[in-house]
C-alpha cells in the first residue's frame, strides 16, 4: 500500500501514476521547462486530491498547470531577481567601468522609480572620474538630483492630439502642417455612406494612418492600440480625428489608450483628457466643472513633470496622469 496525502491507493494505482506523472513530464519537455521530479509528485498528489484518479487525462491536465504555476514568479520576487542581476553585474570586475557605474545606480534606485536608461549613460559619462568610488557616488547624486522638465498643461498628453476631422481639412490642411502631425487615428460615422478617408487625407498612407471601422467609445482594439503605441514609442505625433460634435468619440479614444498604456482607470484617463484639451468638453457649461478660477492660476505656473524616456511614453503618461488627477481634485 502506497499513501500520499491522506488518500491510500492499491498497488493497481502505482502503474497508473507512474505513467501520467511520466507523461506531466513529457509535456513540460515539450515547453522547454525546467524538471523538478519532486515537484512533479507533489503537483500529481494535488492533483488526485482535486480530480481523483477516475479521469487520468484530467489528472495530467491539473497536474501539469498546478507545475507551471509554481515557476510563475511573483511580482516582489521578479524585481528582486532585477536588483540583483544589477548587483552582480556592478560587483563584477570584467564589466567595464562605466557598465558598472550604470548597474550600480540601476541597482540603488527606490523601488517604482522610472528608469530613463538614456539620461542614465549620460549622466555616467558627464561624471566621470578616476576613482571609482568617488564616481558611482557622484553619479547616482547627480542622476538622483535631476530635476524634472517642466511642460504647460496644455501639452501634458506631449504629442499625442485630438481634433474633429473638419479641421484637419480646414485651410489647406493647416493644423496638421502646423503641428506637423505624423501619424493619424481616424473615424467618421459616414463611412457606410462611402466617405471616403483616404482621399480627403492624401498627407497620409496605410503606415501612417488608422481608419477605424466600428469604434467603441470604451474601448479600442489591440491592435489600434499597438499601432498607436508603436507611434509614440518613435516619438512620433499622433492625432486621433473624428467627425462628431465636441470631440466625443476623438476624446473618448484617447482616453482609452491612455489606461490601457498606464493602467489607470478609464474614469481618471477621461478626466484628464478633459482637463488637457478644453475642446474636449461635449457642451460649454461643462468647462466650469472641471477648469475653475484655482485651476486656472495653476495652469499658468505650469507644472514640474518627469520627461519621457526615448525608449517609451508609458512612464511619461503615467506621471501626466497622476499630476492632471492630483491637480483636479484639489481644484474641485
Amino acid at each position: 500500500m502506497r499513501q500520499l496525502n491522506h488518500f491510500v491507493f492499491p498497488p493497481s494505482l502505482k502503474c497508473r501514476l507512474s505513467i501520467i506523472k511520466r507523461e506531466v513530464r513529457q509535456s513540460l519537455a515539450n515547453e522547454s521547462e525546467r524538471i523538478d521530479d519532486g515537484l512533479i509528485d507533489r503537483c500529481v498528489e494535488v492533483g488526485v486530491g482535486a480530480v481523483g484518479t477516475s479521469s487520468p487525462v484530467q489528472l495530467i491536465g491539473v497536474a501539469y498547470n498546478l507545475y507551471k504555476q509554481q515557476l510563475e514568479s511573483s511580482d516582489l520576487e521578479k524585481e528582486r531577481a532585477g536588483r540583483k542581476h544589477f548587483a552582480l553585474k556592478f560587483l563584477d570586475e570584467r564589466v567595464a567601468e562605466a557598465d558598472r557605474i550604470f548597474c550600480y545606480i540601476m541597482y540603488k534606485l527606490p523601488d517604482g522609480t522610472p528608469t530613463p536608461t538614456k539620461k542614465i549613460r549620460e549622466v555616467v559619462s558627464e561624471t566621470k572620474c578616476a576613482d571609482m568610488d568617488e564616481w558611482k557616488e557622484k553619479a547616482y547624486a547627480t542622476f538622483a538630483a535631476i530635476p524634472p522638465v517642466k511642460v504647460d498643461v496644455k501639452i501634458v498628453l506631449q504629442d499625442l492630439y485630438i481634433a474633429s476631422l473638419r479641421s484637419l481639412t480646414y485651410s489647406d490642411f493647416h493644423m496638421l502642417k502646423e503641428k506637423d502631425i505624423d501619424c493619424l487615428v481616424v473615424y467618421s460615422e459616414f463611412l457606410d455612406f462611402g466617405f471616403d478617408l483616404k482621399n480627403l487625407l492624401p498627407l497620409f498612407d496605410d503606415e501612417t494612418m488608422i481608419i477605424i471601422q466600428n469604434p467603441s467609445v470604451l474601448s479600442i482594439s489591440m491592435d489600434v492600440f499597438a499601432r498607436i503605441h508603436k507611434w509614440r514609442c518613435k516619438e512620433s505625433r499622433v492625432c486621433v480625428a473624428c467627425d462628431t460634435d465636441g470631440l466625443t468619440i476623438s476624446g473618448l479614444i484617447v482616453a482609452r489608450y491612455l489606461s490601457l498604456s498606464t493602467r489607470c482607470s478609464h474614469e481618471d484617463a477621461i478626466k484628464a483628457v478633459k482637463i488637457c484639451h478644453e475642446s474636449f468638453f461635449p457642451l460649454p457649461y461643462a468647462q466650469g466643472d472641471f477648469l475653475n478660477a484655482e485651476f486656472e492660476e495653476e495652469e499658468a505656473d505650469q507644472f514640474e513633470l518627469q520627461a519621457p524616456s526615448s525608449d517609451s511614453k508609458k512612464n511619461f503618461d503615467r506621471c501626466m496622469l497622476q499630476n492632471c488627477i492630483r491637480v483636479y481634485g484639489n481644484s474641485s
